[in-house]
């Protein structure tokens, strides 16, 4: 469409404007800017209904699962993930600050599966301290063999330091209290050796446990044990060994 010098002059001139504000009044329209963006966002999010935003969200955290095991670490991007689930590549960031709070939030899901888990394995065995821990340590073994994208990123350091962290500590304390509960039943009971706290008895069977599902899950133990049931009967040995230790008699 054909513009005349007068339509283009008026921004000419905001343009020579801009150029002569100082550091501090640029840095003052810089956040003006930023404030209207905002509102705008912040205008088309009141547009959708609570359980919307929230089924958007997980349907980001689903996408962004499926992304991390059928393509790495490397590959997985909000953008990307915004675009697989169809939605704007603005949508993610109304619900993660960055990357790295989406890759918690997948981490974490699987993380309060465990915990579940646990919780159930002690349940299923309730009144018998051994085989209560015994059971709790097949469903790690189990979580390492059945989401190993999901352990990596809770063990393997990545989200060090990411935004929301913090939750992926809260969960692994509750799981740590799991086994704690187990224990101090146990010592009550005289089952296991009370000469030592239960916090240090957990800490040393969730260690020993983890170095098997360790080994398993980077593949230095899968030409020996290659399936599940193998795997499982090794970590029942190492149980073994790991409660005679722990016990009084």
């Amino acid at each position: 469409m054909y513009t005349s010098d007068e339509q283009i002059k008026p921004k000419q001139n905001d343009i020579s404007k801009l150029n002569s504000l100082s550091s501090k009044e640029m840095r003052e329209v810089d956040k003006q800017l930023a404030d209207s963006i905002n509102g705008i966002v912040e205008k088309s999010d009141t547009t959708s209904s609570p359980s919307e935003k929230d089924d958007l969200k997980q349907t980001l955290i689903r996408v962004g699962r499926e992304l991390l095991v059928e393509q790495g670490l490397a590959q997985l991007s909000l953008r990307k993930v915004a675009k697989l689930a169809g939605v704007s590549h603005t949508a993610p960031y109304r619900h993660f600050c960055d990357k790295s709070e989406l890759l918690v939030s997948i981490a974490l899901g699987d993380f309060k599966l465990l915990l579940e888990n646990l919780k159930k394995a002690k349940k299923a065995n309730d009144g018998n301290p051994k085989e209560q821990l015994k059971a709790a340590g097949a469903e790690y073994i189990r979580m390492f063999i059945n989401y190993p994208e999901a352990t990596e990123l809770i063990f393997g350091g990545t989200l060090r330091g990411a935004t929301a962290f913090e939750d992926i500590e809260l969960c692994s304390r509750r799981c740590l209290e799991v086994l704690e509960c187990i224990i101090k039943e146990g010592q009550k009971r005289k089952i296991f050796d009370n000469s030592k706290s239960a916090t240090d008895l957990a800490v040393a069977a969730w260690s020993i446990v983890h170095g098997l599902a360790m080994l398993r899950s980077g593949d230095q133990l899968t030409n020996i044990y290659s399936t599940e049931d193998e795997i499982t009967s090794i970590g029942d040995l190492i149980a073994g060994v790991l409660l005679k230790g722990m016990s009084l008699n």
